[in-house]
């Protein structure tokens, strides 16, 4: 990620990222690479678009991955727990660890991504349910579960020290810099 970001603010090339299938790492690094180079993401607003944009729209396959709650579909390829990968925990950590060492960068707390995650696995929002945006459509998730972001707007998730124009994130990338997460 720190390269694409070099790649983007110093070199200003054009960048392509995609993994194998697109699902897994192609959304964390185009993710963290954009929470790093634009401030907006770094907002409450900013990462949740970004959150919708890269994750959700794109079809990252959260019911696999996280081993949550999805329409059954007539398929050769059936569900296992070899397809159970902590995909978007990865990247809320990466998050985190970015915003321990930067803390004047984010709008959201600790206490935010911690939550978020909670709701990831817990099936009491439709926001993360099913393997894309086809199949929350088709279950009419919106209409009869709640969503996760309304749950995330209180001021207890407010980073008060947040300073709106941190500029490009660039972190300490040594093993040293980094912590254990508790949440």
């Amino acid at each position: 990620t720190a390269q694409v970001v070099r790649m983007i603010s110093v070199d200003r090339a054009s960048v392509l990222v995609h993994c194998s299938d697109g699902w897994d790492r192609t959304p964390q690094v185009t993710a963290l690479a954009q929470l790093m180079l634009d401030p907006h993401f770094r907002t409450i607003a900013g990462f949740q678009r970004l959150v919708i944009k890269e994750w959700l729209s794109f079809g990252h396959q959260f019911a696999l991955r996280c081993g949550t709650l999805a329409p059954l579909e007539r398929s050769s390829h059936s569900p296992s727990d070899d397809e159970l990968s902590p995909v978007f925990l990865q990247f809320v950590e990466c998050v985190w660890h970015l915003s321990q060492q930067l803390p004047h960068a984010f709008e959201f707390n600790s206490r935010y991504l911690a939550t978020l995650l909670y709701h990831v696995l817990s099936g009491e929002h439709g926001t993360f349910l099913c393997n894309c945006e086809r199949q929350r459509v088709l279950l009419g998730l919106s209409t009869c579960s709640a969503s996760l972001w309304a749950a995330l707007e209180s001021p207890e998730y407010v980073n008060p020290e947040f300073v709106h124009d941190a500029g490009i994130l660039k972190p300490n990338l040594a093993a040293s810099a980094y912590k254990p997460w508790s949440a």
